[in-house]
């Protein structure tokens, strides 16, 4: 059934894709540490207090294995809101600027929508108050969340479609303060999109941008903005073939047994062992549902996966990442 139907006003969590509930001997605090209002305990003994939560989406933006789905409200409002035959601007409660997307924090957008928006519009993402911002926690969060955006857009494409609005319209990786340029003005919305749409005047890219199905025909889950990115990313090769999108995968060596405990305990299922040919089996990902979590380098008792390492993928569907020779699994 859908969560929509269901009229949450907070996000909901699939245990079954939780990390703690998966495995407890490395516990996950992500959701704990970020959560404003202690909605959740690290003790299993415990329930999370639901009653506290201002559904602020901080859990669904950081939870690395996607377990936490946004709430129905959060879902009607960001249709109601997001128009990508138009630029799309982020920012936080504290911004002075009107913004297309508002949430308590830059961080609590998943960067997966915003990665999936700048694939079809331009995107401004408003970072003036992350300055004067107290929390050490968040501003490396946000930090993250850029190198994230420009790891997987690429240098270029995040240069073109992403503008960052720092302190009195500074758009560059430099922040500074209103105190250190005090002649400058701050740059109105409108002086802030004047220019940046001219690419949306070709009928190419019009067209492409409505026929998104923009939060329409996703399952309302942890995943959904991970599967919308993997939309927006086959209708841009359709534009370019020449773009491969950034991933952090898994990197397997030789060490790999095939033993198959990395596919079983994948939260998303994006590792799958496919059968035994001619004396080798191949380990497949499907990059989309990859969230990089990291238990799958930190399950395997043998040493088969070194870490996560960043590549460029022809595909977010289905994509070999190692062959095992089976013989000498059997002989290990």
């Amino acid at each position: 059934m859908s969560m929509l139907s269901l009229g949450h006003s907070r996000p909901t969590i699939d245990n079954a894709t939780c990390l703690n509930r998966i495995q407890r001997k490395r516990p996950c605090s992500v959701c704990a540490d970020l959560c404003p209002r202690g909605v959740f305990s690290m003790d299993p003994k415990k329930e999370n207090q639901w009653e506290r939560c201002t559904d602020c989406n901080l859990c669904v933006a950081a939870c690395p294995s996607r377990c936490f789905a946004p709430s129905a409200e959060r879902q009607k409002r960001l249709k109601e809101d997001l128009d990508l035959n138009a630029p799309v601007s982020f920012g936080c409660r504290e911004e002075e600027t009107l913004c297309t997307v508002r949430m308590s924090c830059i961080i609590a957008v998943p960067w997966e929508l915003i990665a999936a928006c700048a694939l079809y519009t331009d995107v401004t993402l408003y970072l003036r108050a992350c300055l004067n911002c107290r929390d050490e926690k968040k501003k490396q969060a946000v930090s993250a969340l850029l190198e994230k955006l420009e790891g997987f857009l690429g240098p270029e494409r995040f240069a073109d479609r992403v503008r960052l609005m720092r302190a009195d319209g500074e758009t560059g990786p430099e922040a500074q303060t209103a105190a250190e340029k005090p002649e400058k003005k701050i740059l109105s919305r409108r002086a802030v999109f004047s220019g940046i749409g001219e690419r949306l005047k070709t009928e190419a890219f019009k067209a492409a941008a409505r026929r998104l199905p923009f939060l329409e025909e996703t399952e309302d889950n942890g995943m959904q903005y991970r599967m919308l990115l993997a939309k927006a990313v086959q209708q841009e090769q359709q534009r370019d073939p020449d773009f491969l999108p950034g991933a952090y995968l898994p990197q397997y060596t030789t060490a790999c047994t095939g033993c198959g405990i990395c596919e079983k305990l994948c939260p998303q299922k994006a590792i799958e062992f496919g059968e035994e040919q001619e004396g080798e089996r191949t380990a497949w990902l499907t990059p989309w549902k990859c969230t990089e979590c990291e238990l799958c380098v930190k399950a395997c008792p043998y040493g088969g996966i070194s870490g996560m390492h960043s590549v460029r993928v022809p595909r977010m569907t289905r994509v070999a990442l190692v062959r095992i020779r089976t013989e000498r699994r059997k002989t290990t």
